[in-house]
Protein backbone atom coordinates (compact mmCIF):
# COMPACT_ATOMS: atom_id res chain seq x y z
CA UNK A 1 0.00 0.00 0.00
CA UNK A 2 0.90 3.72 -0.77
CA UNK A 3 -0.17 6.96 0.60
CA UNK A 4 -0.30 10.96 0.65
CA UNK A 5 3.22 11.09 1.42
CA UNK A 6 5.83 11.35 -1.69
CA UNK A 7 8.94 10.50 0.63
CA UNK A 8 7.98 7.54 2.33
CA UNK A 9 6.40 6.35 -0.83
CA UNK A 10 9.88 6.94 -2.23
CA UNK A 11 11.07 4.62 0.79
CA UNK A 12 8.97 1.96 0.02
CA UNK A 13 9.46 1.88 -3.62
CA UNK A 14 12.91 1.13 -2.92
CA UNK A 15 12.57 -0.91 -0.36
CA UNK A 16 14.63 1.20 2.38
CA UNK A 17 11.29 1.02 3.96
CA UNK A 18 9.90 -1.77 4.15
CA UNK A 19 8.15 -2.07 0.44
CA UNK A 20 4.81 -3.26 1.38
CA UNK A 21 4.12 -0.23 3.12
CA UNK A 22 2.25 -1.86 6.08
CA UNK A 23 3.69 -2.09 9.89
CA UNK A 24 5.83 1.20 10.04
CA UNK A 25 6.85 1.46 13.79
CA UNK A 26 9.13 4.78 15.10
CA UNK A 27 11.81 1.91 15.37
CA UNK A 28 11.61 0.75 11.97
CA UNK A 29 10.91 4.37 10.72
CA UNK A 30 14.54 5.44 12.62
CA UNK A 31 15.94 2.77 11.45
CA UNK A 32 15.13 3.53 7.21
CA UNK A 33 14.55 7.81 6.95
CA UNK A 34 17.60 8.28 8.64
CA UNK A 35 20.15 6.70 6.16
CA UNK A 36 17.77 6.65 3.40
CA UNK A 37 17.17 10.50 3.43
CA UNK A 38 19.18 11.70 6.35
CA UNK A 39 16.70 12.99 9.06
CA UNK A 40 17.45 13.03 12.10
CA UNK A 41 15.94 11.05 15.02
CA UNK A 42 13.93 13.98 16.41
CA UNK A 43 11.73 14.77 13.44
CA UNK A 44 11.31 10.55 12.74
CA UNK A 45 9.86 10.51 16.42
CA UNK A 46 7.55 13.41 15.96
CA UNK A 47 6.40 12.25 12.66
CA UNK A 48 6.38 8.91 13.45
CA UNK A 49 3.70 9.78 16.31
CA UNK A 50 1.44 11.62 14.21
CA UNK A 51 1.36 8.57 11.55
CA UNK A 52 0.67 5.87 14.69
CA UNK A 53 -2.36 8.57 15.41
CA UNK A 54 -4.02 7.78 12.16
CA UNK A 55 -4.22 4.29 12.40
CA UNK A 56 -8.06 3.36 13.37
CA UNK A 57 -6.95 1.27 15.97
CA UNK A 58 -6.03 4.52 18.16
CA UNK A 59 -8.90 6.52 17.39
CA UNK A 60 -10.98 4.84 19.73
CA UNK A 61 -9.79 4.66 23.39
CA UNK A 62 -11.45 2.05 24.22
CA UNK A 63 -9.46 -0.37 21.66
CA UNK A 64 -6.02 -1.80 21.64
CA UNK A 65 -3.73 0.78 20.64
CA UNK A 66 -1.35 -0.06 18.15
CA UNK A 67 2.28 0.97 17.58
CA UNK A 68 2.06 0.75 14.02
CA UNK A 69 0.70 2.25 11.27
CA UNK A 70 0.27 1.86 7.42
CA UNK A 71 1.10 4.19 4.69
CA UNK A 72 -2.45 4.11 3.57
CA UNK A 73 -3.25 5.17 7.01
CA UNK A 74 -2.29 8.71 6.36
CA UNK A 75 -4.73 9.01 3.90
CA UNK A 76 -7.09 9.89 6.64
CA UNK A 77 -8.79 13.68 5.53
CA UNK A 78 -7.55 16.34 7.67
CA UNK A 79 -5.51 14.14 10.15
CA UNK A 80 -2.24 14.11 8.72
CA UNK A 81 -3.40 14.62 5.12
CA UNK A 82 -4.84 18.20 4.08
CA UNK A 83 -6.34 20.52 1.86
CA UNK A 84 -4.22 22.76 -0.55
CA UNK A 85 -1.55 19.59 -1.13
CA UNK A 86 1.64 20.19 -3.55
CA UNK A 87 0.62 17.11 -5.48
CA UNK A 88 -2.47 16.04 -4.83
CA UNK A 89 -6.04 16.71 -5.08
CA UNK A 90 -8.29 18.31 -2.16
CA UNK A 91 -10.73 15.05 -0.96
CA UNK A 92 -14.15 16.58 -1.01
CA UNK A 93 -13.37 17.72 -4.87
CA UNK A 94 -11.91 14.05 -5.96
CA UNK A 95 -12.63 11.80 -2.89
CA UNK A 96 -8.88 10.60 -3.67
CA UNK A 97 -6.60 12.75 -1.62
CA UNK A 98 -3.28 10.47 -1.60
CA UNK A 99 -2.77 9.79 -5.62
CA UNK A 100 -0.84 11.93 -7.65
CA UNK A 101 -2.33 14.27 -9.31
CA UNK A 102 -0.48 15.98 -12.46
CA UNK A 103 -3.12 18.98 -12.59
CA UNK A 104 -2.32 20.35 -9.18
CA UNK A 105 1.72 19.50 -9.14
CA UNK A 106 1.61 21.64 -12.38
CA UNK A 107 0.49 25.01 -10.47
CA UNK A 108 3.30 24.07 -8.21
CA UNK A 109 5.53 23.62 -11.41
CA UNK A 110 3.96 26.67 -13.06
CA UNK A 111 5.22 28.88 -9.58
CA UNK A 112 8.96 27.18 -10.07
CA UNK A 113 9.80 27.60 -13.91
CA UNK A 114 12.68 26.58 -15.05
CA UNK A 115 14.14 27.39 -11.43
CA UNK A 116 15.53 25.22 -9.24
CA UNK A 117 13.09 25.88 -6.12
CA UNK A 118 14.74 27.72 -2.98
CA UNK A 119 12.61 28.92 -0.04
CA UNK A 120 11.34 32.24 -1.36
CA UNK A 121 9.76 29.92 -5.15
CA UNK A 122 8.78 27.59 -2.25
CA UNK A 123 6.79 29.84 -0.14
CA UNK A 124 5.38 31.35 -3.84
CA UNK A 125 3.92 27.63 -4.83
CA UNK A 126 2.90 27.47 -1.49
CA UNK A 127 0.83 30.39 -1.50
CA UNK A 128 -0.72 29.57 -4.93
CA UNK A 129 -1.83 26.27 -3.72
CA UNK A 130 -3.18 27.79 -0.79
CA UNK A 131 -5.31 30.35 -2.82
CA UNK A 132 -6.08 27.87 -5.45
CA UNK A 133 -7.78 25.59 -3.29
CA UNK A 134 -9.57 28.12 -0.89
CA UNK A 135 -10.97 29.30 -4.06
CA UNK A 136 -11.91 25.88 -5.56
CA UNK A 137 -12.68 23.56 -2.56
CA UNK A 138 -15.95 22.93 -1.64
CA UNK A 139 -15.93 22.94 2.85
CA UNK A 140 -12.02 23.95 2.62
CA UNK A 141 -10.22 23.35 5.56
CA UNK A 142 -7.00 23.75 6.45
CA UNK A 143 -6.45 23.87 10.44
CA UNK A 144 -3.00 25.84 11.62
CA UNK A 145 -1.52 22.75 12.84
CA UNK A 146 -1.70 21.41 9.40
CA UNK A 147 -0.68 24.66 7.82
CA UNK A 148 2.25 24.44 10.03
CA UNK A 149 2.54 20.91 8.63
CA UNK A 150 2.22 21.78 4.96
CA UNK A 151 4.68 24.18 5.21
CA UNK A 152 6.79 22.04 6.97
CA UNK A 153 6.52 19.75 3.87
CA UNK A 154 7.99 22.27 1.39
CA UNK A 155 11.13 22.64 3.90
CA UNK A 156 11.29 18.74 4.12
CA UNK A 157 11.83 18.73 -0.10
CA UNK A 158 13.77 21.73 0.06
CA UNK A 159 16.58 20.00 2.48
CA UNK A 160 16.57 16.33 1.96
CA UNK A 161 16.65 17.22 -1.75
CA UNK A 162 19.12 19.64 -1.69
CA UNK A 163 22.84 19.93 -0.70
CA UNK A 164 22.94 21.47 2.51
CA UNK A 165 19.76 21.80 4.96
CA UNK A 166 21.09 25.54 5.70
CA UNK A 167 20.85 26.49 2.05
CA UNK A 168 17.11 25.66 1.68
CA UNK A 169 17.39 25.12 -2.24
CA UNK A 170 17.04 21.70 -4.67
CA UNK A 171 17.77 20.81 -7.77
CA UNK A 172 14.29 20.60 -9.90
CA UNK A 173 15.17 17.40 -11.59
CA UNK A 174 15.52 15.97 -8.09
CA UNK A 175 12.13 17.72 -6.53
CA UNK A 176 10.26 16.18 -9.34
CA UNK A 177 11.67 12.92 -9.16
CA UNK A 178 10.09 12.75 -5.69
CA UNK A 179 7.20 14.33 -6.56
CA UNK A 180 6.40 12.60 -10.02
CA UNK A 181 7.76 9.45 -9.75
CA UNK A 182 8.01 8.60 -5.70
CA UNK A 183 11.78 7.72 -6.58
CA UNK A 184 14.72 9.24 -5.32
CA UNK A 185 17.06 10.20 -7.60
CA UNK A 186 19.93 8.56 -7.03
CA UNK A 187 21.04 7.99 -10.72
CA UNK A 188 21.31 11.30 -11.10
CA UNK A 189 23.64 11.76 -8.20
CA UNK A 190 21.55 12.94 -5.74
CA UNK A 191 22.61 11.19 -2.14
CA UNK A 192 21.26 11.32 1.58
CA UNK A 193 21.21 14.48 3.28
CA UNK A 194 24.88 14.75 4.95
CA UNK A 195 23.92 17.36 7.34
CA UNK A 196 21.47 15.76 9.21
CA UNK A 197 17.74 17.31 8.21
CA UNK A 198 16.38 17.88 11.84
CA UNK A 199 13.90 20.22 13.84
CA UNK A 200 17.13 22.69 14.45
CA UNK A 201 17.33 23.15 10.41
CA UNK A 202 13.36 22.76 9.75
CA UNK A 203 12.27 25.35 12.23
CA UNK A 204 13.72 28.41 10.57
CA UNK A 205 12.82 27.53 7.26
CA UNK A 206 9.17 27.26 8.42
CA UNK A 207 8.95 30.17 10.44
CA UNK A 208 10.51 32.15 6.74
CA UNK A 209 8.05 30.55 4.73
CA UNK A 210 5.34 30.87 7.11
CA UNK A 211 5.85 34.65 7.43
CA UNK A 212 6.04 35.03 3.78
CA UNK A 213 2.73 32.72 2.52
CA UNK A 214 -0.62 33.46 2.17
CA UNK A 215 -2.91 31.28 4.43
Amino acid sequence: VRGCCPALNSLANHDICPRSGKGYTIPILLECMGPGLGIGPDFINLAGGLGLATNPANFNVTLTNSSSFDLDHLNFHNNMEHDASLSRADFNIAQDDHTFDSGVWNQVLEVFGNNDPNITIAAAARTVRFVTSQATTPDFALPSNLATNAILESCLYLQIMGSSRTANAAPLGFVKSLFELEKLPILDGWIPAQEVVDLDSLTPCVNTIQAATVG
